[in-house]
């Protein structure tokens, strides 16, 4: 089955062998991913936050294997991208108190990982997107004050290592923005965070050469979502893209739940 074959990809040894196992990777595979990665890196790209909230759940159904480290380190590269074109005024000052929120949690995430078996990761994945996605929708406008961005960053960090999703909880905070200073502020925390992730992903056994491959495999996808988040951002209605992102990733997380319990 795909997943069968994409579960056979490599997790150590000899680079040729890492490559031949990674060929034997269903094409349809290989297909799904790259049109995942394109619609969540051009959504991303745009308004700043929300392409793994589309593309964690849909992944999860192409090969559970490509969540949470392949899909945290094709995000560290389409945030390079982003912070290279927007900036705003001492962006590491303003996100200071929520970097460190976010390494609380990432730090938390992992005690949840490391106590969970492998068969038992796709639901407890499927249950933090349908939470995320209830958060996004929630309405709440708090105000970005330094305790509420510090508590946002403790929640985007346990997220965003547990399922590679890491935005509402500061895409809430700082929703009142300027969308550029938001995708500034947003894609920087986003940087630093989803290095963390990996680092800590990495020292539990939960990120390997397996999961490098496989992340390596998803950067087409992010090169060609990127290419036209410029357009998207000028040209798509911000609410209408949200609400898609949410019934999406919504749709997605409960068919991965359904065939995980059953």
């Amino acid at each position: 089955t795909p997943h069968q074959d994409a579960r056979t990809w490599p997790s150590s040894g000899a680079a040729g062998a890492l490559t031949c196992r990674l060929l034997a990777v269903e094409t349809s595979d290989l297909l799904a991913a790259f049109v995942v990665m394109t619609l969540a890196s051009g959504i991303q790209g745009a308004i700043g936050f929300g392409g793994n909230l589309i593309a964690a759940p849909l992944l999860v159904l192409v090969n559970p294997d490509l969540v949470p480290g392949p899909i945290i380190l094709a995000g560290l590269f389409l945030n390079l991208l982003v912070v290279r074109r927007d900036t705003c005024e001492r962006p590491w000052h303003q996100l200071a108190g929520a970097n460190v929120g976010q390494t609380v949690g990432s730090i938390g995430a992992i005690a949840l990982l490391a106590s969970l078996p492998t068969d038992q990761l796709t639901v407890a994945f499927s249950l933090i997107i349908l939470a995320a996605v209830a958060l996004s929708a929630s309405g709440l406008h708090p105000a970005p004050t330094p305790r509420n961005r510090v508590v946002g960053g403790i929640a985007s960090g346990f997220m965003g290592t547990t399922t590679g999703i890491g935005g509402p909880p500061m895409a809430l905070v700082l929703q009142s923005l300027d969308p550029l200073e938001l995708r500034a502020l947003l894609s920087r925390f986003f940087l630093l965070g989803g290095a963390v992730s990996l680092v800590l992903l990495a020292w539990v056994g939960r990120f390997d050469q397996t999961q490098a491959i496989a992340g390596l495999v998803l950067l087409p996808g992010v090169v060609a979502g990127y290419s036209a988040s410029g357009w998207l951002a000028t040209h798509a209605e911000r609410n209408h893209i949200r609400w898609a992102v949410l019934g999406l990733s919504t749709a997605s997380a409960l068919i991965a739940l359904v065939r995980a319990v059953a």
